[in-house]
Order: C-alpha cells, then sequence, then structure tokens
C-alpha cells in the first residue's frame, strides 16, 4: 500500500528538508513546548480547568511547534486564537514554521508505523493496525499544503 505513494512520501520529505532550511534562517521567539498536544495528553476536569499531561518531549522551540496541532481547525481562528492571544498577547504565526512541523510530524509518525510493520513482533490485529495508520498518516500528509493555503489566506486577511 505505501510502495506505490514511495513518490510521494520521497516528496514530502523534500519539502520539510525546503522549509527546514527557511525556518532556520529566520530569527523566531522560543517557547516552552510540549511537542504532543493532541486530545490523550488534554484533561479537563468536572470545573472545566485543562491539564496537560505526558511533558516527557518538552522543549524550547517556536510557538507554532504546539500551534500547528491546532491551526488547521475549522475552530482556530473564532475559538483557539482569541483566547491563546488573550492569555499570552498578541502573536505572529509564520506558515512556513507550521508547514515544517506538520511535514515533520506526520513523517515521524509515518517512519513509527512503518518500524512497527516491520520490526516489531505483533499480531495481525495490530499490524494491520499499523498499516491502516500508516495509510492514514500518508493521506493527512497529502493535506498540509492546502491547510496551509488557507492559514495563509486566513493570515492575510487578519
Amino acid at each position: 500500500m505505501l510502495l506505490p505513494r514511495r513518490s510521494e512520501i520521497l516528496g514530502y520529505l523534500d519539502r520539510l528538508k525546503e522549509l527546514q532550511a527557511i525556518v532556520r534562517a529566520r530569527p523566531r521567539e522560543m517557547v516552552v513546548c510540549h511537542t504532543d498536544l493532541h486530545g490523550a495528553n488534554l484533561l479537563v476536569d468536572s470545573r472545566g480547568n485543562l491539564y496537560i499531561l505526558d511533558w516527557e518531549g518538552a522543549m524550547l522551540a517556536p510557538p507554532e511547534q504546539d500551534l500547528f496541532f491546532f491551526a488547521g481547525r475549522d475552530t482556530f481562528w473564532d475559538l483557539f486564537w482569541p483566547n491563546y492571544e488573550r492569555e499570552f498577547g498578541p502573536a505572529q504565526l509564520d506558515v512556513d514554521t507550521l508547514g515544517f512541523y506538520y511535514y515533520r510530524r506526520g513523517l515521524e509518525d509515518l517512519a513509527e508505523w512503518i518500524q512497527r510493520l516491520l520490526y516489531a513482533d505483533q499480531g495481525d490485529e495490530q499490524e494491520c493496525s499499523a498499516l491502516h495508520w500508516a495509510t492514514e498518516t500518508v493521506a493527512e500528509l497529502s493535506k498540509v499544503e492546502p491547510t496551509l493555503g488557507k492559514i495563509a489566506a486566513h493570515l492575510l486577511h487578519r
């Protein structure tokens, strides 16, 4: 399922390298980032307090390192972004930096799924799951450029 998409996947790797060079050349504010902000690492208690779990990958990075998890969602500009700026003050997003983190995370995840398929001693169900998620990850990578285009368009009209 993945071999027919080899050139597509290598194209994503080339795009990641291109964005890496662009991002490294730009000075950026560094902040403490969680680096794995997804639903399983977020907990809301009965009073509505938000807790972030699993800080093992925390590092100093541009804010886009964590913001890319949310920036492509429909509720980002109306719900997430106003609350983010209220908490941290006016902020700027860099589309190339977001793109770098989108591609890097997607390719990291893809590599992990492929490693599981090739090297993990697992049953048929786990192998099917790994193959499913590898395929889903490639599909998500195909959405990165359209997502970046939407973000760029929104930033122009802010």
